[in-house]
């Protein structure tokens, strides 16, 4: 073999070697952040490898979660309540019974914030969910010392009546979201009668 042929054939070998060692092993587990070369430049440090997991095949859908029973609404005292307050409330959870969610309880100290609500909509000639006299529902519920995990959504009408304004509330895509909110447990309903109908106005809140 010639000189020229011997060196020809090491350079190939050396170049052969260089291509191995310089090609990252292919690791489907790991990649290296692509973020780590900023953090090289101005802060130093080795690479650091963040895992990525690969599914084998596509992730499948858990099974629905059996939804809460609704609760009872006749087993609440609602002794205190009118009798169109009475219809509302049972009209609400009625709702939500069709839609697999639990009854919301009943709470005095908002219903009495919800007539409070009425009253005012209709004695001083607005219709609006900031009061001049009492803010916004979550205002009112703040001062009246309320506390609870979600708070300040309220729903409220005008109608002929009671049955009227939950219908209107049920085709509404807004006040509709507020009555079958999952993350609702308790309401308070204030319902103030005129000569042309009702004004109603429902609080939600929930722990």
């Amino acid at each position: 073999m010639s000189t020229r042929t011997a060196r020809l054939l090491l350079m190939f070998a050396a170049c052969f070697l260089f291509i191995i060692a310089a090609a990252p092993a292919a690791d489907a587990a790991t990649q290296t952040n692509p973020l780590q070369s900023y953090w090289n430049r101005y802060y130093g440090g080795k690479v650091v490898k963040q895992r990525v997991t690969i599914p084998s095949r596509p992730a499948t859908v858990p099974p629905p979660v059996n939804p809460v029973p609704p609760a009872d609404a006749g087993q609440q005292d609602t002794s205190r309540l009118s009798v169109d307050e009475k219809l509302m409330f049972d009209l609400v959870n009625q709702e939500r019974a069709k839609n697999g969610l639990a009854g919301l309880a009943l709470d005095m100290r908002l219903v009495e914030l919800a007539r409070l609500k009425s009253q005012d909509m209709y004695q001083n000639s607005y219709f609006s969910h900031t009061s001049p006299t009492y803010g916004t529902a979550y205002d009112m519920e703040r001062k009246a010392g309320i506390t609870a995990r979600v708070m300040g959504a309220e729903n409220i009408a005008k109608a002929a009546t009671t049955q009227r304004a939950h219908e209107l509330f049920m085709n509404s895509t807004g006040h509709r979201a507020n009555i079958l909110n999952p993350q609702h447990d308790t309401i308070g309903i204030g319902i103030f009668k005129t000569q042309n109908g009702v004004v109603v106005t429902q609080l939600f809140t929930g722990n």
